[in-house]
Protein backbone atom coordinates (compact mmCIF):
# COMPACT_ATOMS: atom_id res chain seq x y z
CA UNK A 1 0.00 0.00 0.00
CA UNK A 2 1.59 3.17 -1.16
CA UNK A 3 0.25 6.45 0.74
CA UNK A 4 0.29 9.68 1.40
CA UNK A 5 -1.86 11.36 4.29
CA UNK A 6 -4.83 9.66 6.41
CA UNK A 7 -7.89 7.68 5.02
CA UNK A 8 -11.48 7.90 6.77
CA UNK A 9 -15.02 6.03 5.80
CA UNK A 10 -16.93 7.38 3.08
CA UNK A 11 -20.16 6.57 0.97
CA UNK A 12 -20.03 4.29 -2.06
CA UNK A 13 -21.82 4.15 -5.22
CA UNK A 14 -21.21 1.20 -7.53
CA UNK A 15 -21.07 1.44 -11.57
CA UNK A 16 -20.83 -1.53 -14.21
CA UNK A 17 -18.89 -1.09 -17.03
CA UNK A 18 -18.51 -3.71 -19.35
CA UNK A 19 -18.94 -6.67 -16.54
CA UNK A 20 -16.59 -5.04 -13.82
CA UNK A 21 -17.71 -2.90 -10.96
CA UNK A 22 -16.03 -0.01 -10.62
CA UNK A 23 -16.99 2.18 -7.24
CA UNK A 24 -17.21 5.84 -7.21
CA UNK A 25 -16.80 6.99 -3.78
CA UNK A 26 -16.34 10.25 -2.11
CA UNK A 27 -16.95 12.02 1.44
CA UNK A 28 -19.29 15.06 1.77
CA UNK A 29 -17.26 17.87 1.18
CA UNK A 30 -17.30 20.49 4.37
CA UNK A 31 -18.09 24.33 3.46
CA UNK A 32 -14.37 25.09 3.66
CA UNK A 33 -13.66 22.62 0.72
CA UNK A 34 -14.14 24.13 -2.85
CA UNK A 35 -12.56 22.12 -5.25
CA UNK A 36 -13.69 18.45 -5.65
CA UNK A 37 -11.93 15.51 -7.84
CA UNK A 38 -14.23 13.21 -10.63
CA UNK A 39 -12.38 9.92 -12.27
CA UNK A 40 -15.03 10.12 -15.48
CA UNK A 41 -11.96 10.12 -17.93
CA UNK A 42 -11.16 6.39 -17.16
CA UNK A 43 -14.50 5.13 -18.57
CA UNK A 44 -14.40 2.61 -20.42
CA UNK A 45 -12.16 0.94 -18.44
CA UNK A 46 -10.52 -1.78 -19.92
CA UNK A 47 -9.94 -4.39 -20.77
CA UNK A 48 -5.96 -4.66 -20.99
CA UNK A 49 -3.54 -6.91 -22.48
CA UNK A 50 -0.96 -8.63 -20.76
CA UNK A 51 2.04 -6.13 -21.34
CA UNK A 52 -0.49 -2.86 -21.15
CA UNK A 53 -0.25 0.11 -18.14
CA UNK A 54 -2.99 0.83 -16.60
CA UNK A 55 -3.55 4.59 -16.18
CA UNK A 56 -5.91 5.77 -13.68
CA UNK A 57 -7.49 9.55 -14.80
CA UNK A 58 -8.72 12.40 -12.65
CA UNK A 59 -10.10 15.83 -12.92
CA UNK A 60 -9.58 18.29 -10.33
CA UNK A 61 -12.31 21.38 -10.43
CA UNK A 62 -12.47 24.59 -8.15
CA UNK A 63 -16.19 24.91 -7.80
CA UNK A 64 -16.12 28.67 -6.08
CA UNK A 65 -17.13 30.93 -9.01
CA UNK A 66 -14.87 33.40 -7.38
CA UNK A 67 -11.81 32.42 -5.01
CA UNK A 68 -9.07 31.90 -6.81
CA UNK A 69 -7.22 28.92 -5.21
CA UNK A 70 -3.34 27.45 -4.93
CA UNK A 71 -3.00 23.72 -4.98
CA UNK A 72 0.45 22.18 -4.05
CA UNK A 73 1.29 18.20 -4.16
CA UNK A 74 2.32 17.55 -0.32
CA UNK A 75 2.91 19.07 2.25
CA UNK A 76 2.90 23.32 2.59
CA UNK A 77 1.42 25.98 4.72
CA UNK A 78 -0.85 28.72 3.04
CA UNK A 79 -4.12 30.60 3.50
CA UNK A 80 -7.50 29.13 3.68
CA UNK A 81 -7.67 29.42 -0.16
CA UNK A 82 -4.49 27.06 -0.19
CA UNK A 83 -4.74 22.54 -0.42
CA UNK A 84 -2.36 20.86 0.28
CA UNK A 85 -3.11 17.56 -1.52
CA UNK A 86 -2.35 13.70 -0.58
CA UNK A 87 -3.78 10.12 -2.28
CA UNK A 88 -3.61 6.50 -1.13
CA UNK A 89 -3.70 3.52 -3.33
CA UNK A 90 -4.10 0.73 -1.66
CA UNK A 91 -4.20 -3.06 -3.41
CA UNK A 92 -4.03 -6.80 -2.06
CA UNK A 93 -1.69 -8.39 0.14
CA UNK A 94 0.60 -10.12 -2.31
CA UNK A 95 -0.73 -8.02 -5.42
CA UNK A 96 2.38 -8.19 -7.17
CA UNK A 97 1.66 -8.44 -10.51
CA UNK A 98 2.39 -4.54 -11.08
CA UNK A 99 4.31 -1.94 -9.59
CA UNK A 100 2.53 1.15 -9.30
CA UNK A 101 3.53 5.19 -9.05
CA UNK A 102 1.78 8.14 -8.39
CA UNK A 103 1.85 10.74 -11.43
CA UNK A 104 2.85 10.18 -14.96
CA UNK A 105 6.11 9.60 -14.52
CA UNK A 106 8.08 13.06 -14.62
CA UNK A 107 9.77 14.76 -12.06
CA UNK A 108 8.92 14.27 -8.60
CA UNK A 109 10.78 17.93 -7.08
CA UNK A 110 7.59 19.01 -8.59
CA UNK A 111 5.35 17.04 -6.43
CA UNK A 112 4.44 13.56 -6.11
CA UNK A 113 2.04 14.10 -8.82
CA UNK A 114 5.17 15.36 -11.07
CA UNK A 115 3.44 19.09 -10.74
CA UNK A 116 0.43 18.55 -13.45
CA UNK A 117 -2.03 19.79 -10.98
CA UNK A 118 0.20 22.17 -8.50
CA UNK A 119 -0.37 25.91 -8.51
CA UNK A 120 -3.45 28.23 -9.40
CA UNK A 121 -6.45 27.14 -10.02
CA UNK A 122 -8.53 29.67 -11.16
CA UNK A 123 -12.70 30.01 -10.54
CA UNK A 124 -14.61 26.73 -12.35
CA UNK A 125 -11.19 26.01 -13.72
CA UNK A 126 -10.52 22.49 -14.23
CA UNK A 127 -7.40 20.37 -15.03
CA UNK A 128 -7.19 16.99 -16.37
CA UNK A 129 -4.26 14.65 -14.60
CA UNK A 130 -2.91 11.21 -14.26
CA UNK A 131 -3.52 10.20 -11.07
CA UNK A 132 -0.71 7.37 -11.22
CA UNK A 133 -0.33 4.37 -13.38
CA UNK A 134 0.01 0.41 -12.56
CA UNK A 135 2.77 -1.03 -14.71
CA UNK A 136 2.99 -5.09 -15.15
CA UNK A 137 6.01 -6.11 -13.55
CA UNK A 138 5.93 -9.10 -16.27
CA UNK A 139 3.42 -10.41 -18.88
CA UNK A 140 -0.13 -10.68 -16.26
CA UNK A 141 -1.68 -13.25 -16.74
CA UNK A 142 -5.61 -13.25 -18.15
CA UNK A 143 -8.02 -12.28 -15.17
CA UNK A 144 -9.66 -9.94 -12.93
CA UNK A 145 -7.29 -7.16 -10.75
CA UNK A 146 -8.93 -5.54 -8.15
CA UNK A 147 -7.92 -1.74 -6.84
CA UNK A 148 -8.27 1.31 -4.63
CA UNK A 149 -6.90 4.84 -4.79
CA UNK A 150 -8.26 7.71 -2.84
CA UNK A 151 -7.31 11.49 -3.36
CA UNK A 152 -7.15 13.53 -0.34
CA UNK A 153 -7.42 16.88 0.23
CA UNK A 154 -5.73 18.95 3.31
CA UNK A 155 -6.00 21.77 5.24
CA UNK A 156 -2.67 23.79 4.44
CA UNK A 157 -1.63 24.05 8.24
CA UNK A 158 0.44 23.27 10.58
CA UNK A 159 -1.98 20.24 11.85
CA UNK A 160 -3.16 19.38 7.95
CA UNK A 161 -6.95 18.03 9.20
CA UNK A 162 -8.08 16.53 6.07
CA UNK A 163 -11.16 18.33 4.67
CA UNK A 164 -12.56 16.01 1.96
CA UNK A 165 -11.38 13.00 -0.23
CA UNK A 166 -12.78 11.33 -3.76
CA UNK A 167 -12.25 7.39 -4.19
CA UNK A 168 -12.11 5.33 -6.95
CA UNK A 169 -11.73 1.66 -6.58
CA UNK A 170 -13.27 -1.75 -8.69
CA UNK A 171 -10.97 -4.12 -10.81
CA UNK A 172 -10.04 -4.48 -14.37
CA UNK A 173 -9.71 -7.14 -16.72
CA UNK A 174 -6.51 -8.66 -18.45
CA UNK A 175 -7.68 -10.29 -21.66
CA UNK A 176 -4.84 -12.31 -23.69
CA UNK A 177 -3.25 -10.54 -26.31
CA UNK A 178 -4.00 -11.33 -30.36
CA UNK A 179 -1.14 -12.55 -31.78
CA UNK A 180 0.05 -11.57 -35.28
CA UNK A 181 0.60 -14.11 -38.05
CA UNK A 182 4.29 -13.94 -38.81
CA UNK A 183 4.80 -12.50 -42.78
CA UNK A 184 6.09 -15.98 -43.95
CA UNK A 185 2.29 -17.45 -43.17
CA UNK A 186 0.85 -14.70 -45.01
CA UNK A 187 3.54 -15.26 -47.76
CA UNK A 188 1.97 -19.02 -47.72
CA UNK A 189 -1.74 -17.72 -47.43
CA UNK A 190 -1.36 -15.99 -50.64
CA UNK A 191 0.07 -18.76 -52.34
CA UNK A 192 -2.72 -20.97 -51.44
CA UNK A 193 -5.10 -18.42 -52.54
CA UNK A 194 -3.27 -18.29 -55.69
CA UNK A 195 -3.26 -21.91 -56.57
CA UNK A 196 -6.94 -22.06 -55.59
CA UNK A 197 -7.77 -19.21 -58.11
CA UNK A 198 -5.51 -21.50 -60.94
CA UNK A 199 -7.77 -24.77 -59.89
CA UNK A 200 -11.18 -22.44 -60.05
CA UNK A 201 -10.06 -21.96 -63.55
CA UNK A 202 -9.24 -25.24 -65.24
CA UNK A 203 -12.93 -25.63 -65.25
CA UNK A 204 -13.25 -23.07 -67.98
CA UNK A 205 -10.54 -24.45 -70.05
CA UNK A 206 -11.96 -27.64 -70.36
CA UNK A 207 -15.53 -26.02 -71.22
CA UNK A 208 -13.33 -24.25 -74.24
CA UNK A 209 -11.62 -27.15 -75.24
CA UNK A 210 -14.68 -29.24 -75.61
CA UNK A 211 -16.38 -26.32 -77.54
CA UNK A 212 -13.80 -26.01 -79.77
CA UNK A 213 -12.02 -27.98 -82.55
CA UNK A 214 -9.49 -30.90 -81.98
CA UNK A 215 -6.59 -28.56 -82.90
CA UNK A 216 -8.10 -25.49 -80.40
CA UNK A 217 -8.16 -28.86 -77.82
CA UNK A 218 -4.30 -29.48 -77.93
CA UNK A 219 -2.95 -25.71 -78.13
CA UNK A 220 -5.35 -25.31 -74.84
CA UNK A 221 -4.03 -28.85 -73.43
CA UNK A 222 -0.32 -27.71 -73.83
CA UNK A 223 -0.60 -23.87 -72.25
CA UNK A 224 -2.29 -26.08 -69.35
Amino acid sequence: MKRTGLAFPIATTSLTCAGIVLTLASRIATASSLVSVSYADNFPFGPFTPNETVSILATITNDSSTQPLFLCEGVCLGDSSTYSLGALENTPPGYNSYSFAFGDGGSTALGFLNGQIAGELLPGQSKNFVFGEFTPISPVAPGTYPFLIQMQIFAATTDRPIIDSSTFSGSWQVVPSTVPLPAAVWLLLSGVGGLAAVTRREPGSSARCSSGSPDDCATLKRTD
